[in-house]
Protein backbone atom coordinates (compact mmCIF):
# COMPACT_ATOMS: atom_id res chain seq x y z
CA UNK A 1 0.00 0.00 0.00
CA UNK A 2 1.21 3.50 -0.83
CA UNK A 3 1.25 6.31 1.45
CA UNK A 4 -0.75 9.18 -0.34
CA UNK A 5 0.62 12.85 0.16
CA UNK A 6 -0.21 14.62 3.17
CA UNK A 7 -2.02 16.80 1.18
CA UNK A 8 -4.01 13.99 -0.04
CA UNK A 9 -5.19 12.59 3.48
CA UNK A 10 -5.79 16.54 4.62
CA UNK A 11 -8.72 16.48 1.58
CA UNK A 12 -9.69 12.49 2.45
CA UNK A 13 -9.90 13.72 6.52
CA UNK A 14 -12.08 17.21 5.39
CA UNK A 15 -14.34 15.16 3.08
CA UNK A 16 -14.87 12.94 5.94
CA UNK A 17 -15.62 15.47 7.94
CA UNK A 18 -17.92 17.47 5.70
CA UNK A 19 -20.01 13.94 5.22
CA UNK A 20 -20.28 13.58 8.75
CA UNK A 21 -20.80 17.06 10.14
CA UNK A 22 -24.12 17.37 7.00
CA UNK A 23 -25.56 13.62 7.93
CA UNK A 24 -25.58 15.18 11.64
CA UNK A 25 -27.53 18.74 10.22
CA UNK A 26 -29.88 16.30 8.79
CA UNK A 27 -30.74 13.96 11.34
CA UNK A 28 -31.02 16.95 13.82
CA UNK A 29 -33.50 18.04 11.06
CA UNK A 30 -35.34 14.93 11.16
CA UNK A 31 -35.59 14.60 14.87
CA UNK A 32 -37.36 17.69 14.90
CA UNK A 33 -34.46 19.26 17.22
CA UNK A 34 -34.92 23.20 17.93
CA UNK A 35 -31.30 24.12 16.72
CA UNK A 36 -29.84 26.37 13.42
CA UNK A 37 -29.49 23.84 10.57
CA UNK A 38 -26.43 25.31 9.20
CA UNK A 39 -23.77 22.38 9.05
CA UNK A 40 -21.33 22.69 6.60
CA UNK A 41 -17.64 23.20 8.07
CA UNK A 42 -16.83 25.63 5.54
CA UNK A 43 -19.44 27.96 7.20
CA UNK A 44 -18.36 27.07 10.82
CA UNK A 45 -20.48 24.65 10.94
CA UNK A 46 -22.16 23.04 12.88
CA UNK A 47 -23.42 25.83 14.10
CA UNK A 48 -25.28 24.79 17.83
CA UNK A 49 -27.43 27.69 18.24
CA UNK A 50 -31.05 27.74 18.73
CA UNK A 51 -33.35 28.60 15.65
CA UNK A 52 -35.57 31.35 16.15
CA UNK A 53 -37.47 30.72 12.51
CA UNK A 54 -37.63 29.20 9.56
CA UNK A 55 -36.79 29.90 5.60
CA UNK A 56 -38.00 27.40 2.94
CA UNK A 57 -38.72 25.34 6.12
CA UNK A 58 -35.35 25.53 7.47
CA UNK A 59 -34.45 25.92 10.92
CA UNK A 60 -31.98 29.32 11.13
CA UNK A 61 -30.62 30.69 14.17
CA UNK A 62 -30.42 34.61 14.54
CA UNK A 63 -27.31 35.41 12.47
CA UNK A 64 -28.13 32.68 9.95
CA UNK A 65 -31.72 33.82 9.90
CA UNK A 66 -30.34 37.63 8.65
CA UNK A 67 -28.11 36.75 6.23
CA UNK A 68 -30.56 34.02 4.58
CA UNK A 69 -33.01 37.15 4.24
CA UNK A 70 -30.82 39.36 2.75
CA UNK A 71 -29.73 37.04 0.19
CA UNK A 72 -31.71 38.72 -2.40
CA UNK A 73 -29.63 41.85 -2.18
CA UNK A 74 -27.43 43.14 -4.80
CA UNK A 75 -23.92 41.69 -4.39
CA UNK A 76 -22.14 44.65 -3.47
CA UNK A 77 -24.54 45.89 -0.74
CA UNK A 78 -23.00 46.37 2.32
CA UNK A 79 -25.20 45.46 4.64
CA UNK A 80 -25.47 41.62 2.90
CA UNK A 81 -21.85 41.94 3.18
CA UNK A 82 -21.74 42.30 6.74
CA UNK A 83 -24.67 40.46 7.45
CA UNK A 84 -23.08 37.13 5.60
CA UNK A 85 -19.79 37.86 6.92
CA UNK A 86 -21.23 37.91 10.67
CA UNK A 87 -23.16 34.81 9.62
CA UNK A 88 -20.56 32.97 7.99
CA UNK A 89 -16.58 34.19 10.08
CA UNK A 90 -13.60 33.10 7.97
CA UNK A 91 -11.95 29.91 9.23
CA UNK A 92 -8.37 29.56 8.52
CA UNK A 93 -7.60 26.35 5.97
CA UNK A 94 -10.92 26.10 4.50
CA UNK A 95 -10.78 27.90 1.42
CA UNK A 96 -11.28 25.94 -1.72
CA UNK A 97 -8.11 24.49 -3.21
CA UNK A 98 -9.17 26.16 -6.91
CA UNK A 99 -9.27 29.63 -5.64
CA UNK A 100 -5.78 29.21 -3.88
CA UNK A 101 -4.66 27.87 -6.99
CA UNK A 102 -6.05 30.40 -9.16
CA UNK A 103 -3.91 32.65 -11.37
CA UNK A 104 -4.96 36.09 -11.15
CA UNK A 105 -2.27 37.46 -13.91
CA UNK A 106 -4.11 35.72 -16.04
CA UNK A 107 -6.74 37.46 -18.46
CA UNK A 108 -9.83 35.29 -18.22
CA UNK A 109 -13.44 35.46 -17.97
CA UNK A 110 -14.17 35.84 -14.06
CA UNK A 111 -12.04 35.03 -10.81
CA UNK A 112 -12.97 32.79 -7.88
CA UNK A 113 -15.40 35.72 -6.29
CA UNK A 114 -17.66 35.92 -9.77
CA UNK A 115 -17.72 31.77 -9.96
CA UNK A 116 -19.09 31.46 -6.25
CA UNK A 117 -21.41 34.20 -6.13
CA UNK A 118 -22.67 32.73 -9.22
CA UNK A 119 -23.29 29.40 -7.32
CA UNK A 120 -24.31 31.33 -3.96
CA UNK A 121 -27.37 33.13 -6.23
CA UNK A 122 -28.21 30.25 -8.91
CA UNK A 123 -28.73 27.87 -5.89
CA UNK A 124 -30.71 30.73 -3.83
CA UNK A 125 -32.61 30.38 -7.05
CA UNK A 126 -33.21 26.76 -7.06
CA UNK A 127 -33.96 27.03 -3.64
CA UNK A 128 -36.49 29.29 -3.63
CA UNK A 129 -38.43 27.92 -7.04
CA UNK A 130 -38.14 24.49 -4.83
CA UNK A 131 -40.05 25.65 -1.79
CA UNK A 132 -42.64 27.12 -4.12
CA UNK A 133 -43.04 23.70 -5.75
CA UNK A 134 -43.78 22.07 -2.74
CA UNK A 135 -40.07 20.10 -2.53
CA UNK A 136 -38.86 20.40 0.94
CA UNK A 137 -36.76 17.76 0.47
CA UNK A 138 -34.56 18.92 -1.62
CA UNK A 139 -34.50 21.71 -0.27
CA UNK A 140 -32.77 20.25 2.66
CA UNK A 141 -30.23 18.30 0.31
CA UNK A 142 -28.82 21.46 -1.26
CA UNK A 143 -28.70 24.03 1.93
CA UNK A 144 -24.84 22.54 2.61
CA UNK A 145 -24.31 23.39 -0.89
CA UNK A 146 -25.95 27.14 -0.34
CA UNK A 147 -23.61 27.19 2.83
CA UNK A 148 -20.14 26.11 1.47
CA UNK A 149 -21.35 28.68 -1.52
CA UNK A 150 -21.83 31.12 0.80
CA UNK A 151 -18.53 30.85 2.66
CA UNK A 152 -16.24 30.42 0.12
CA UNK A 153 -17.33 33.37 -1.42
CA UNK A 154 -18.48 36.01 1.10
CA UNK A 155 -14.61 35.76 3.07
CA UNK A 156 -12.85 33.07 1.89
CA UNK A 157 -12.85 33.82 -1.83
CA UNK A 158 -12.94 37.79 -1.66
CA UNK A 159 -10.03 37.62 1.19
CA UNK A 160 -7.85 35.58 -1.27
CA UNK A 161 -8.58 38.07 -4.06
CA UNK A 162 -7.87 41.21 -1.64
CA UNK A 163 -4.82 39.38 -0.28
CA UNK A 164 -3.14 37.94 -3.49
CA UNK A 165 -4.52 40.53 -5.87
CA UNK A 166 -5.82 43.94 -4.92
CA UNK A 167 -3.43 44.64 -1.67
CA UNK A 168 -0.28 44.07 -3.67
CA UNK A 169 -1.65 46.50 -6.24
CA UNK A 170 -2.58 49.16 -3.71
CA UNK A 171 0.68 48.52 -2.17
CA UNK A 172 2.63 49.12 -5.23
CA UNK A 173 0.23 52.29 -6.36
CA UNK A 174 1.01 53.88 -3.18
CA UNK A 175 5.13 53.32 -3.18
CA UNK A 176 4.64 55.25 -6.40
CA UNK A 177 2.98 57.83 -5.39
CA UNK A 178 5.29 58.53 -2.56
CA UNK A 179 8.33 58.63 -4.88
Amino acid sequence: MTEQPTTELAKDERAAECATEGALGIMRALAGENWCLVSHPDASGPCGELAIGTVWNLRFCRGHQHAFYRRDAVRYDSGHQEALRAAYPPLEGHTDPDTLAFDYEDDCAGTPVDWWWESHWLLCKFMRQTQERGVSELIKMLEPLRERATAQVVVLAEDDYERRWVAPRRAKREAETAQ
